[in-house]
C-alpha cells in the first residue's frame, strides 16, 4: 500500500510530502524503517526516533496498523523559548 506522510520541521528537507510503498500489514514502526534510507547522511536519525506520527485525529502508537486512505504527518519534538 502507498502511505503519504506530510513532513514538518527538520524533515521538510525531504519535501512537503513523502510517499512510501509499504506492505498491507504495515504499522507506524514500519514507517520509521522505510524512512531510514531517505534520511541517511542527513543527521536526522535521532530526530526520527523521537518523532511521532499522527493522522487527522490522533497521535499514533508505533504498533498502530496503517490505513492507506489516511494522510499521516510526522511530528518532530519541538522546544520553545
Amino acid at each position: 500500500m502507498k502511505i503519504k506522510i506530510q513532513m514538518f520541521g527538520a524533515f521538510r528537507v525531504l519535501g512537503q510530502e513523502v510517499e512510501l510503498d509499504l506492505p498491507e500489514t504495515a504499522t507506524v514502526s514500519d514507517i520509521r524503517v522505510a524512512l531510514q534510507p531517505k534520511i541517511s547522511g542527513m543527521d536526522l536519525d535521532e530526530l526520527l526516533t523521537l518523532s511521532k506520527f499522527a493522522n487527522a485525529r490522533v497521535v499514533l502508537a508505533d504498533t498502530t496498523n496503517l490505513d492507506a486512505t489516511e494522510v499521516l504527518a510526522i511530528l518532530p519534538p519541538v522546544s520553545g523559548g
